[in-house]
């Protein structure tokens, strides 16, 4: 069993070192897609909530970030966003959301 641990936290280590050149390799640029590109990945409705929610905040953060610089003004905007994404997230359920959720 300890053989079998040990095996599993090594290749997971391996996986994880190499998993950015081999995303930028396969136009990938998330694990998670990388996944969801192998095999099907179910999700509930919660967490589709979250995910678009989230999908709302990183196109913001982009467009933020589109002409190559952050000001504080932006940056400050960024956190407030995602306090506010966070907090709706918690009141919503009163729980952090699980995957199966």
């Amino acid at each position: 069993m300890v053989a079998g641990t040990a095996t599993i936290v090594w290749g997971a280590e391996r996986f994880a070192e190499h998993l950015a050149d081999a995303s930028k390799r396969l136009g990938v640029t998330v694990a998670l897609g990388t996944g969801a590109w192998i095999v099907t990945i179910p999700f509930g409705r919660n967490i589709q909530r979250c995910a678009i929610g989230g999908l709302i905040t990183g196109i913001l953060a982009a467009v933020m970030m589109w002409d190559g610089r952050l000001e504080r003004v932006e940056g400050a905007a960024l956190v407030i966003a995602y306090v506010v994404f966070v907090a709706t997230i918690w009141l919503r359920e009163r729980k952090p959301p699980s995957l199966a959720g």
